[in-house]
């Protein structure tokens, strides 16, 4: 079935309008009338640009996972083994509006990932990147002597990927107080 055409902007802003209202009202609370009210536009102009709801939720996903790739990616520009280390961590957890809305998204998601329609997969593959980011910055403080020879890179980018997650867990969906934000 042929959709039309379609604006990439009303796109972007259906999915931002989706995002912010899964963070707020969790998978099931983000109905496609909240999503098309909060976008302003009607539920089937949102129905013109994502055929279902699982569509509409793998964009949002898929949107959350690529700006926490980039943000980490710009943070840890430059630098090599621990340093890197560091600014990727620091660059996911939840310290501004932004991240947190990321972590809120992400927990929404894991809350619901037996029903998400496909979401997992897509929480599978933010966590691989994150792991893959971080092992390949383990190695390169193996190669520049800031670490042992004989440590396991890919098991502890593994457990930093899961430190961090409860860090984000905690405090992205926690109060504010519990944040310093910036």
């Amino acid at each position: 079935m042929v959709r039309g055409i379609r604006d990439p902007r009303s796109s972007e802003r259906i999915v931002e309008a989706a995002r912010a209202a899964v963070a707020e009202m969790g998978l099931s609370g983000a109905t496609v009338r909240a999503i098309a009210a909060r976008a302003g536009v009607s539920t089937g102009y949102v129905m013109h640009y994502f055929p279902d709801k699982g569509h509409l939720h793998r964009a949002v996903l898929a949107r959350t996972n690529l700006e926490a790739a980039r943000r980490a990616e710009a943070a840890s520009t430059g630098m090599r083994g621990l340093a890197a280390i560091a600014a990727v961590v620091d660059a996911m957890l939840p310290m501004d509006r932004t991240r947190r809305l990321a972590w809120r998204v992400w927990v929404a998601f894991w809350a619901d990932a037996d029903h998400a329609d496909g979401a997992a997969l897509g929480l599978t593959a933010g966590r691989a990147g994150l792991a893959e980011m971080l092992a390949r910055s383990f190695a390169e403080a193996v190669e520049d002597g800031e670490l042992p020879a004989d440590l396991d890179v890919g098991y502890e980018a593994e457990r930093l990927v899961v430190l961090a997650a409860g860090l984000g867990l905690l405090a992205g969906v926690g109060s504010p107080r519990r944040v310093r934000t910036t």
